[in-house]
């Protein structure tokens, strides 16, 4: 089904769909994410004072717990790409930008096209929901 109609101008939405703009509001996201995550902490989190932390520094963000120390989740622009780095293996991967046959600019795992929600979710989610949080 063609969306955008047959006057869709594709180069320039093919212009504005950067790795760079993804990754900015990838990090705006995560910032948010940390912060409704710390507000969602167990009886049990509290009490074992675990608190997850955000930190933003030019091509790169981080997501950890408390301390250096401890798992983190580190985003980095990387090119026209993004990887994903952390203490999870299963949780690490990179995806390049893609332009969908919808007119939507994705970022491409493999061969899946991810929305930046989608992104967030399987970077974090073990991190944030894992039993040893």
């Amino acid at each position: 089904m063609d969306e955008q109609g047959s006057d869709f101008n594709w180069v320039k939405a093919r212009h504005e769909c950067s790795a760079a703009r993804i990754f900015t509001r990838l990090s705006l996201r995560a910032a948010a994410d940390v912060k409704e995550r710390n507000e969602l902490r167990t009886d049990r989190e509290l009490k074992r004072e675990i608190k997850f932390e955000f930190q933003s520094k030019g091509a790169r963000f981080e997501v950890f717990q408390n301390s250096r120390e401890r798992p983190s989740v580190t985003f980095v622009l990387d090119g026209d790409g993004i990887r994903v780095e952390g203490n999870n293996p299963s949780a690490c991967f990179a995806g390049t930008v893609t332009l969908n046959n919808e007119g939507q600019c994705r970022l491409k795992v493999e061969q899946e096209e991810l929305q930046e929600w989608q992104v967030l979710k399987r970077a974090l989610e073990t991190f944030f929901f894992s039993p040893d949080a």
